[in-house]
C-alpha cells in the first residue's frame, strides 16, 4: 500500500539542495501537496499563418508554488523550525532539565540578513500515492509569509503556515523519501491553553533574549476560542535574478499579529471583566498585554513538561459590540487585538518553548 506524508528540510542556499540536509517528518492536515501556479501566455506575433485564427506559440513567463501547511502543534524541532522561519530569529537553546531544552523565538526586522536566517529556505518532500506506489517530489526554496494559530473547545491547537517558493524550484518525481519517523509526543490541545491579560508579566533575562516568561500577576480570562494570525510582512517579487518567477524575498510591510477571542460578556466582582474591557474603549484607546500558555502535561525532562508561552507584551484593543439576545441568553463579545512593538521587550511577539530540541 502506498504511503502519503511530508518530509521537510532546511537548506542553506535558497536555490540549492545538496541532499545532505536532515529530513524532518511532520503529520499534516488539509492539503498534502503545494499548488503550482504558472503564468503561461500565448505570443501575439506574425508567423506566416492566419492571425485571425489564433496565436501559434506559448511561453511560460513565470511560476510560483504555494503551500498552506496545516498541522497540529506538536512540540519539537519540526514546529520549532517552521516558527523560526515564520518569525525570523531563534535564540540559543539551553538545557532546562536533563533532556529538556528551552529557547525563545521572536521576529527579526531583516530576517534574511547574514545575522539571522541568511539565504536559508525550506524544502518539502511531498510523498503521494501514484497508482499504488509512493513517489516523492521536492518543492524547495520555500519562505514562510504567515502562520495562523487556532484553538477551540478540546480540539488540537492547529497551525497553518503559508509558504511560497519559485516555480522553478520543483524537482522531478523520485522514489519515496526514506526513513519516515513521526513524533510520539502529544500535540497541544485547546484544553492545554490558559490565557492572560493586563499588567504583571514576569520576564527573566535581558531583552529580547529572555530565558523565562510567565504570567506573574496578570488576570486570567477564558475565551470560547483563540484565533491568531502572525504576518511577518515579507513577500516575494520578480526581479532579474535568473529565476522565472518571484525569486527575491523583501519586506513589503510591517510585522503584525492579530488575535480574536470570542468570550461571554460579563462583569464579575473580581478578576477579568470583558464588560469593563469593552466599555473602557469609549473613553480612551486601550493598550494592554496578552500571554498564552500551553502545557501538554507530558515530560520533556525529569521535572518539566512540553510547554510554549506566547508573549504579546503590547497590544491595542479594537472596538467590540456585545451580541445581545432578546431571549435572555448569555451575551457574547469578540475581543479583537492588534500587536504593537514594545520598546521594553524589544519585540511585538515572542514564543518561548520547552521541548527536547537542542536547536531550531
Amino acid at each position: 500500500m502506498a504511503k502519503q506524508f511530508i518530509a521537510f528540510i532546511e537548506h542553506d542556499v535558497r536555490d540549492t539542495v545538496t541532499g545532505s540536509e536532515t529530513n524532518m517528518f511532520i503529520p499534516v492536515m488539509g492539503s498534502l501537496q503545494p499548488t503550482f501556479e504558472p503564468t503561461d501566455e500565448s505570443r501575439q506575433e506574425f508567423r506566416g499563418g492566419d492571425t485571425a485564427l489564433g496565436d501559434t506559440t506559448v511561453v511560460r513567463r513565470s511560476s510560483q508554488w504555494s503551500f498552506s501547511l496545516e498541522c497540529a502543534w506538536y512540540p519539537g524541532v519540526e514546529v520549532g523550525t517552521l516558527l523560526k522561519h515564520a518569525l525570523g530569529h531563534a535564540g540559543t537553546r539551553a538545557v532546562e532539565d536533563t533532556s529538556a531544552f528551552k529557547g525563545i523565538v521572536y521576529p527579526a526586522a531583516d530576517p534574511f540578513s547574514a545575522a539571522e536566517l541568511g539565504d536559508k529556505a525550506l524544502g518539502f518532500y511531498v510523498n503521494t500515492d501514484e497508482g499504488g506506489t509512493t513517489r516523492s517530489r521536492l518543492y524547495f526554496g520555500g519562505r514562510v509569509k504567515s502562520v495562523a494559530i487556532n484553538g477551540e473547545g478540546t480540539d488540537d491547537i492547529k497551525l497553518t503556515f503559508e509558504i511560497v517558493g519559485p516555480g522553478e524550484f520543483i524537482n522531478a518525481e523520485a522514489a519515496e523519501t526514506a526513513g519516515a519517523s513521526f513524533t510520539t509526543v502529544s500535540p497541544f490541545c485547546s484544553a492545554d491553553l490558559t490565557c492572560f491579560v493586563g499588567t504583571g508579566a514576569s520576564r527573566v533575562g535581558t531583552a529580547p533574549n529572555y530565558t523565562s516568561i510567565a504570567e506573574g500577576t496578570m488576570d486570567s480570562f477564558c475565551p470560547d476560542s483563540i484565533n491568531m494570525t502572525i504576518t511577518n510582512g515579507m513577500d516575494d517579487k520578480q526581479v532579474m535574478c535568473g529565476v522565472k518567477g518571484p525569486g527575491k524575498t523583501y519586506r513589503s510591510g510591517q510585522f503584525s499579529v492579530e488575535l480574536t477571542a470570542p468570550i461571554d460578556y460579563e462583569d464579575p466582582a473580581s478578576g477579568f471583566s470583558s464588560a469593563d474591557e469593552v466599555k473602557q474603549i469609549f473613553d480612551d484607546p486601550i493598550q494592554s498585554s496578552l500571554m498564552l500558555k500551553l502545557d501538554n502535561g507530558e515530560d520533556a525532562g525529569a521535572t518539566v513538561n512540553y510547554t510554549a508561552v506566547i508573549d504579546l507584551p503590547s497590544v491595542m484593543l479594537n472596538p467590540g459590540t456585545p451580541q445581545r439576545n432578546s431571549d435572555g441568553s448569555q451575551p457574547t463579545v469578540e475581543l479583537s487585538y492588534k500587536s504593537l512593538y514594545s520598546t521594553t521587550t524589544e519585540y511585538p511577539v515572542a514564543i518561548l518553548t520547552v521541548d527536547k530540541a537542542s536547536a531550531y
